[in-house]
């Protein structure tokens, strides 16, 4: 996969991503518009109601709080890649089906 091929899969993928130019050695944030949290939220939302669960039940299966369910559904919180894959896991759909 190329550089840019790898930066186009990361910025749909990361929320806030620190890209780091090699040639140069700097790095630059990559910031995601609030819409992008907004879809991601729905998306999770819309996953787990179909699934029957609660927030407090993905949040069990995930090992996150229900209530931090509830802000990521909400667009309120950043997550980590880590995050993203237990959620898929829990939903038993694949990363790309949370976007």
């Amino acid at each position: 996969m190329n550089q840019r091929k790898i930066f186009e899969f990361f910025f749909y993928i990361v929320p806030q991503l620190t890209v780091v130019d090699s040639k140069n050695n700097q790095s630059q944030n990559v910031c995601m518009p609030n819409s992008f949290f907004v879809k991601f939220g729905n998306n999770i939302k819309n996953l787990r109601l179909k699934k029957g669960l609660s927030q407090e039940a993905l949040g069990f299966d995930t090992g996150i709080s229900g209530a931090f369910v509830g802000m990521i559904e909400r667009a309120e919180k950043d997550i980590s890649l880590s995050k993203v894959y237990k959620l898929a896991k829990a939903l038993d759909v694949s990363i790309k089906d949370l976007f």
